[in-house]
């Protein structure tokens, strides 16, 4: 269920059907009224059935868990049009294995809780071609939220909360990292998806570790060396901290 202003959004299993999604005025509380429904089309066979839903900008996705009907059964995001509650219309779909077992939007990238994987990033800017962005797995994911450019993660095998940093661009910086003025460590101006900003062929990430601007400084040609002995030290790190990582902030790429 979702609520957005007067408006509840509820999606409902019918074992014999498939899903609904069913939008209602609340304005009055004492006399609900149905506006609009929709049926959702079930591709596998009565399982999986919808999950989870989340409403923004005219904007309804609904994860759709999994389970076992004569084999097992993925699951899937809808994507649907409520712009006019009196006409819903399904824009889309993206398929998921194993099931989605939470959601978290966040500007035009939905993150998706996968029941025994972890977590999927989608591009959802064209609702019409939803685009996997990338993902990390964790061993199963119940939920998520997201504050302040960071991913907030349930994890259900090890009943943990993780916590995720986004890097669009692959640059070592977090996306947050790279927003205001040149003001390290906090910021540094350079572009969320750009991983070499100013164009000198040295990844913004490795710039601002080595106490550089990524935006003026200019290390062409300067640090070769230097970036191959950051991969293999990068790569060594990530092998011996391994699960002591849980609690501190985790990179998507």
């Amino acid at each position: 269920m979702a609520i957005a202003g007067n408006l509840v959004y509820l999606v409902l299993h019918d074992f014999n059907a498939g899903g609904y999604l069913h939008v209602l005025d609340v304005s009055n509380p004492e006399a609900p009224t149905l506006l609009g429904s929709l049926q959702l089309p079930d591709d596998y066979n009565q399982i999986p059935y919808p999950y989870k839903i989340v409403v923004q900008s005219g904007l309804a996705y609904i994860g759709w868990a999994d389970g076992w009907t004569g084999g097992y059964r993925g699951g899937r995001l809808d994507i649907v049009d409520v712009s006019d509650p009196f006409n819903l219309t399904r824009r889309s779909n993206y398929e998921t294995t194993p099931g989605i077992r939470g959601m978290a939007l966040d500007g035009n990238k939905i993150f998706l809780c996968l029941k025994w994987e972890g977590l999927d990033v989608v591009d959802v800017q064209d609702p019409d071609a939803p685009v996997r962005l990338g993902g990390v797995w964790t061993g199963g994911a119940v939920d998520a939220c997201t504050s302040n450019g960071h991913i907030f993660l349930g994890n259900g095998p090890l009943y943990t909360m993780m916590i995720f940093g986004m890097d669009s661009d692959s640059d070592g910086l977090f996306d947050n990292q790279e927003t205001g003025t040149y003001n390290p460590p906090l910021t540094y101006g350079s572009s969320p998806d750009n991983p070499d900003t100013n164009g000198d062929g040295v990844l913004d990430g490795l710039a601002a570790k080595l106490g550089h601007d990524p935006n003026a400084d200019n290390l062409a040609g300067q640090l070769p060396a230097v970036q191959n002995v950051g991969v293999v030290m990068a790569a060594l790190l990530l092998a011996s901290t391994g699960w002591l990582w849980l609690y501190r902030r985790r990179r998507i790429v």
